[in-house]
């Protein structure tokens, strides 16, 4: 019942969700058609599941507070569930793990909630079927990429080897060009006679950014691993979110505060590798808050041009930066 094109799934999943809405239960046969245990093609439970996360982003960008995403009557699922549930939704990847070892992902449960969403939203036939119409193309994504990151399929960072369009109209700061916003401020973080990273300020919200060269086992994946259990180390609450850029870092951590008392700072941690190099981006201020709905550091970090070929630091293997380069676009 399922093809890689998603067709028939498409067709079998409307067809679980309106029998489920009518009768409170799912047939044997269409239990059996949705290849609820297949994980490697679109099948029914897939986009049943992918279109609960579809209203769940819809309902957070809405500015609806997590708890509350997935409403607070689901039959057989408790509130404690639903916010499980909902956390995973927004790329939590505990709780991802929690729920998928807790059968809240079943196709089953999967169903009673869209159900639930469907009746709640007041949703109708035209928009279910474009519902299940992103759903597919989601789980093509999810399937075709691994589910982690689409860098270089029309989202960047971006070497320069790979940026097809003129560097005018982006910040160049060395080795890193970036997206201009307004009333952007930038500042320069320097070792020695060397520009080694550089943060970018908008309201409430800074991201650094720091560009690595890799010269054979380096990576995102192990600078994440790395950082991670350097946080916890320090008694930080670390947790990795699936998010915009693929896997990062949200870290809550221990700071002195300016009146002699401590505190808690929340910070984001995001990073993607190229041909290469490596670029990490380093979010503070209100844009790491876990409730945040600021996109700006995540333009920033997607729309960064990385300029390897250039000048090396001599402290490390980073990218040089600077704030200006004369002659350069």
């Amino acid at each position: 019942m399922s093809i890689d094109g998603g067709g028939d799934a498409k067709s079998v999943a409307r067809e679980i969700l309106n029998n489920f809405t009518e009768t409170g239960t799912i047939l044997p046969e269409l239990s059996l058609a949705a290849e609820e245990d297949v994980t490697n093609r679109v099948t029914p439970a897939l986009m049943i599941r992918v279109a609960v996360l579809v209203i769940a982003h819809g309902r957070w960008s809405d500015g609806i507070p997590t708890a509350e995403i997935l409403g607070g009557s689901v039959p057989s699922l408790s509130r404690k569930d639903l916010l499980t549930w909902s956390e995973a939704s927004l790329g939590d990847v505990s709780a991802a793990k929690r729920a998928e070892s807790e059968g809240l992902f079943s196709l089953l449960n999967s169903t009673r909630v869209l159900s639930a969403l469907v009746t709640e939203e007041s949703i109708s036939a035209e928009s279910l079927g474009r519902l299940f119409d992103l759903a597919e193309q989601l789980c093509l994504e999810f399937l075709g990429d691994g589910g982690v990151s689409r860098r270089g399929r029309g989202y960047g960072p971006w070497d320069v080897s790979e940026y097809a369009a003129p560097l005018v109209g982006l910040v160049d700061l060395g080795g890193v060009r970036v997206p201009a916003f307004e009333h952007m401020e930038i500042k320069a973080m320097e070792t020695g006679s060397d520009t080694v990273a550089v943060t970018l300020k908008k309201g409430g919200t800074a991201i650094q950014l720091q560009a690595y060269i890799t010269k054979g086992g380096e990576s995102w994946d192990l600078f994440r691993l790395e950082m991670v259990n350097k946080l916890r180390a320090q008694g930080c609450a670390v947790n990795e979110f699936g998010g915009r850029a693929g896997l990062e870092i949200r870290a809550s951590v221990p700071v002195e505060m300016g009146t002699g008392k401590s505190g808690i700072r929340k910070v984001k941690v995001i990073g993607c590798d190229g041909p290469g190099w490596f670029l990490r981006g380093f979010v503070s201020g209100a844009g790491a808050e876990p409730e945040s709905r600021d996109e700006w550091p995540y333009e920033i970090f997607s729309g960064t041009v990385v300029v390897s070929t250039g000048p090396v630091c001599t402290h490390g293997d980073f990218v040089s930066l600077r704030l200006r380069v004369p002659g350069l676009a």
